[in-house]
């Protein structure tokens, strides 16, 4: 009776509770992009510089697009550099942000300029040797073309 019992609340709980499928937990541990974002749409002085006022900024994820044609919006984003990334230790290693805006952007990191970039052609580099609870302060400025503007992936 006992076994039956828990054959049934396995069962149960099989169908009511699925296990996460091994495409799943791999998807959740190769996550490596930035969940959130700061956006305003028009130019704005000094917003590279790494204390930079964005809490009156819209909050936006990766993804985020924006019209009008022919704009400017600017993105930014607070990362803390965590022991490991996807399972690897970043203390001493080479840490690189891969981005891409639609149409172009300008990639700055603790108020330098880094890289001027395409698409999806947004390789920046935060540091060469990380070291965990370093923290980032990363900016995009994004042109917009016709149509309308997005980040793309980060």
């Amino acid at each position: 009776m006992i076994s039956t019992l828990n054959s049934v609340v396995l069962f149960a709980s099989l169908i009511f509770f699925p296990a996460e499928s091994p495409r799943e937990r791999l998807n959740t541990y190769l996550d490596t992009s930035i969940p959130e974002w700061r956006f305003h749409l028009g130019d704005v002085s000094g917003a590279e510089q790494s204390d930079f006022d964005d809490t009156g900024w819209e909050t936006v994820s990766v993804g985020h697009h924006w019209l009008p044609s022919d704009s400017i919006g600017w993105f930014r984003a607070t990362i803390t550099l965590p022991e490991t990334i996807a399972g690897f230790p970043t203390l001493g290693q080479r840490i690189r942000l891969i981005c891409g805006m639609d149409n172009e952007a300008s990639g700055y990191v603790n108020g330098e300029f880094r890289q001027r970039f395409e698409w999806r052609e947004g390789d920046i580099l935060l540091t060469e040797r990380g070291k965990p609870g370093e923290e980032f302060h990363i900016a995009l400025r994004g042109i917009n073309r016709p149509g309308f503007g997005q980040l793309l992936h980060a």
